[in-house]
Order: C-alpha cells, then sequence, then structure tokens
C-alpha cells in the first residue's frame, strides 16, 4: 500500500466518529483532528494544531500551519492522499482527499460541523463546493515518510 493509500485508509477508518470542535481523543474529532489523526496513525506527523484555534479563524492560521508542514500543491494535482483546505463564510476546514467508493470520482473525508454532525466522506466536485458554499483556498500533500 502506497503512502497515499495509508493516509485514505486511515481517514476512513473514522468514518461515523462524532464532530467536536478542537476535538483530538478519536471518540470525537473536528476537521483537523481527521487530518492529524489519519496522519499520525501511519507514522507521518509528530505534530498538532495548538488547540485554542478559533471556529472562525481568518484563512490564514490554517493555511500558515499547512505551509510549514506539508507540501502545496496546486489543486489540478491532487489525488487520494491529499489534504484540502476550504474557505466558508466565516470558517476554515480541511479534509482528506479520498477515492469516491461509489463511482470512482475523488472526495473529501472530513469531520462536518453540520447534521449528521460526524465524519463523513462526500463526492468532491464543484457542485458539491458550490452546494456547501465553500472555496477551495489550499492544497497539500504530506512529505514522503522517512522509513
Amino acid at each position: 500500500m502506497t503512502q497515499q493509500q495509508e493516509i485514505v485508509a486511515s481517514a476512513r477508518s473514522l468514518l461515523g466518529i462524532r464532530w467536536k470542535h478542537q476535538a483530538r481523543d478519536g471518540g470525537s474529532l473536528d476537521c483537523a483532528g481527521v487530518v492529524l489523526h489519519a496522519a499520525k496513525a501511519q507514522g507521518f506527523v509528530d505534530w498538532d494544531i495548538p488547540a485554542d484555534y478559533e471556529r472562525e479563524a481568518p484563512p490564514e492560521a490554517m493555511l500558515s500551519v499547512c505551509r510549514e508542514h506539508l507540501i502545496e500543491i496546486p489543486r489540478a494535482e491532487l489525488s487520494p492522499g491529499d489534504m484540502v483546505v476550504l474557505r466558508y463564510a466565516k470558517t476554515n476546514h480541511i479534509g482528506v482527499i479520498g477515492d469516491y467508493p461509489v463511482d470512482g470520482h475523488v472526495s473529501i473525508i472530513h469531520a462536518q460541523a453540520t447534521s449528521p454532525r460526524c465524519v463523513v466522506e462526500n463526492r468532491f466536485c464543484d457542485e458539491w463546493l458550490t452546494m456547501v458554499r465553500a472555496k477551495v483556498i489550499g492544497c497539500f500533500r504530506f512529505p514522503e515518510r522517512v522509513r
């Protein structure tokens, strides 16, 4: 299994876990918690996002942490195992890009604060972004793990 496939499998194993702002314990997670839990489970990271971040943080807050630890890539290069940062009206969001099992398109595995308030997987496309009123503000990949 490739590094990217391992990240997707780890993120997908979290489906159904309830959402809670700033949660990291595995019993509940927020969007950053999903990304970090999946990456830590595979030994890719040993860092965390400071636990005092605001729910309605400015876009630069999440982007600066991602730019410090990850490799920024163009949206056209997004593939399963990469991370995508979204901006809603007042909040940032991050998720893991997956390979949507229903139709082979890419998906986003993320913890959503709205119903059903848990880790879910949605098809990731412009129609979905329009429906949830979000825009892509950054795309990232974990550096290759040193074994």
